[in-house]
């Protein structure tokens, strides 16, 4: 008696190959436009990984690299204002000392002024605390009272005051230079991140449209396969009917 073997022809075979294919490219698709990811894996584009994981490690450094610029221009503006600040007291301390040192002022005219004179020296004072600046001269208050009239204490001369006016104005054009410079690098890193952005995005993003084309073009084409497998088996269902009734 013959024994009949069933089994996937050549056909078939190539049928289901194409079934396989076309399916694995469906979920690829639809992985692609759910993730707006053309690259999810090494394996979807061994190059395009690296290349776009080198783009993201330049992209994290020049994002810190911008930061810590943003962050040392803001600290200098601080320190611009306060140097602004602080040589403006300086100017005004100055003419009060000079009015003060002035021997035909009568004593509550120079107590009055001892007074303003404290209460610029406690000026900049607060101009410091706020801005943080360093370097400015240590300025001493005023001292006690004789005879009713408030003392000055070892007050700066108008010299020396002039001399920390012109270091302080040194210091800001010194800062405004660093700072300017400190925009172009700002300028700079802001324009690599985005021609950066852009690149990655180039290189790892899905093409909607092609992605959408694709994805209708395997379905079709997995469904068509699906077709002609059905359509093969059918067929060597009826020549198998048609033996069984020979032998019969």
């Amino acid at each position: 008696m013959a024994v009949i073997s069933v089994g996937i022809r050549g056909s078939d075979q190539k049928f289901v190959q194409n079934f396989k294919r076309h399916s694995d490219r469906v979920q690829t698709s639809v992985e692609r436009l759910s993730t707006g990811k053309r690259i999810n894996r090494p394996s979807d584009d061994p190059a395009g990984f690296v290349a776009a994981e080198q783009l993201r490690t330049e992209l994290t450094d020049l994002k810190t690299k911008l930061k810590v610029v943003s962050r040392d221009r803001q600290e200098s503006r601080s320190q611009q204002s306060g140097l602004a600040h602080a040589q403006q007291t300086l100017t005004e301390l100055r003419d009060r000392v000079i009015a003060a040192d002035d021997p035909s002022i009568t004593a509550d005219e120079r107590a009055a002024l001892i007074v303003e004179i404290d209460e610029t020296v406690a000026a900049l004072e607060r101009v410091v605390a706020v801005t943080g600046i360093t370097g400015l001269p240590q300025l001493l208050s005023s001292g006690g009272v004789v005879n009713g009239v408030k003392q000055s204490a070892e007050l700066p001369t108008a010299t020396e005051l002039d001399a920390h006016v012109d270091g302080i104005q040194s210091r800001r054009i010194a800062g405004g230079t660093q700072e300017r410079i400190g925009e172009v690098f700002e300028d700079l890193y802001r324009d690599q991140i985005v021609i950066t952005t852009e690149t990655l995005s180039l290189i790892e993003d899905t093409d909607f449209v092609a992605e959408t084309a694709a994805l209708a073009q395997a379905q079709v084409l997995s469904q068509g396969a699906i077709a002609a497998i059905s359509y093969s088996n059918q067929q060597w269902i009826d020549q198998i009917e048609l033996l069984l009734d020979e032998l019969a």
